[in-house]
């Protein structure tokens, strides 16, 4: 079933950008983007990739202290590999597979990176269109709020109540209690600086969007400034595209025809933007994954009905091969 989804999705994405898009267009102004904003924002993917290794250095290191920075960054890329492979990048937990211990704290280390990364696109995006559509800044402020209360609240333990909540789900996913305690055991001070590091890395994938879409023809105004992180927040809450292709080229096509302007610099730069920071990246990370991928490939049809990510393929890969050197870290 997930295959058959992922097939249904990637064809539905390229109906719509058929329907949205002129191809021709779009190639004409892809061929015209300027060497020089292109290498800027090239250099500005490069600056967003050490502002992640710095994060996630932080974040790993709180958890376990013995990391390197080049352990650091191998599981950093690693984990870009696997995410581009997995629905909505959840494979990007697996960072903490690619360390040699403390394996699952780390990969709880992982899921606070992302879950900040994640709040950070929102709250831009949020603020973002309650400039330019009010009524639905509302309610996505609205809806954001209740996200960040249900958010505080498990993360203080409150919402668990006798347990047997928790219970039901670590019946069917052994490791999740454990995930949940080492999160929760997080000081305060690594969320807040992992938060403050997320808006950091959103700041510079807004403006290089910015730098793309003006190379290649596109208006730049206040509205086109906000319209940005509105894009980015739609795509973090539809991460349903194949190798994370596709939403947000759809949605900036379909906020930028709202404005009443040309979307093919839109969708020319949502499509560069995703090339240098998204595949190439991922692409990279496949070198740190090593032999796993070979197993990946090898059972991809029989993994597909059993589960919902390559990322959980490779981290049974590794722990298995490395089980006797496990340890929880929580």
């Amino acid at each position: 079933m997930p295959l058959l989804t992922k097939g249904i999705v990637s064809v539905s994405v390229v109906v719509i950008l058929a329907l949205l898009v002129d191809p021709g267009s779009a190639w004409d102004s892809l061929r015209h983007v300027a060497p020089a904003r292109l290498g800027l924002a090239v250099a500005g993917g490069l600056l967003g990739l050490a502002v992640q290794w710095i994060k996630w250095q932080k974040l790993v290191s709180c958890v376990r202290p013995e990391t390197t920075r080049r352990e650091g960054l191998r599981s950093l890329l690693a984990g870009f590999s696997v995410g581009l492979f997995s629905p909505a990048r959840i494979g990007e937990l697996s960072r903490g597979i690619f360390l040699p211990s403390q394996r699952l704290a780390a990969s709880a280390a992982a899921a606070a990176d992302r879950f900040c990364s994640f709040a950070m696109t929102l709250l831009a995006g949020t603020l973002c269109l309650l400039f330019l559509w009010p009524a639905a800044g509302l309610v996505a402020a609205a809806g954001l709020l209740v996200i960040s209360l249900l958010g505080r609240r498990w993360l203080s333990g409150e919402g668990d109540g006798d347990g047997r909540g928790l219970a039901k789900y670590n019946s069917r996913w052994p490791m999740l209690l454990d995930l949940t305690t080492a999160l929760r055991r997080l000081p305060v001070t690594i969320w807040l600086g992992t938060l403050a590091w997320s808006g950091l890395f959103n700041l510079i994938f807004f403006t290089q969007f910015l730098i793309l879409q003006s190379s290649l023809g596109g208006e730049l105004s206040l509205p086109v400034l906000l319209a940005i992180p509105v894009i980015f927040g739609i795509k973090a809450l539809l991460p349903v595209g194949v190798m994370d292709l596709g939403v947000r080229e759809v949605s900036a096509v379909l906020v930028f025809r709202s404005m009443g302007l040309d979307p093919s610099p839109a969708f020319d730069a949502a499509l560069l933007l995703y090339v240098i920071n998204v595949l190439t990246p991922g692409l990279l990370g496949l070198l740190f994954v090593g032999s796993s991928v070979g197993v990946a490939v090898r059972h991809f049809w029989q993994i597909e009905w059993v589960t919902f990510s390559f990322a959980k393929l490779v981290a049974r890969s590794r722990l298995r091969k490395g089980a006797a050197r496990v340890e929880t870290g929580v």
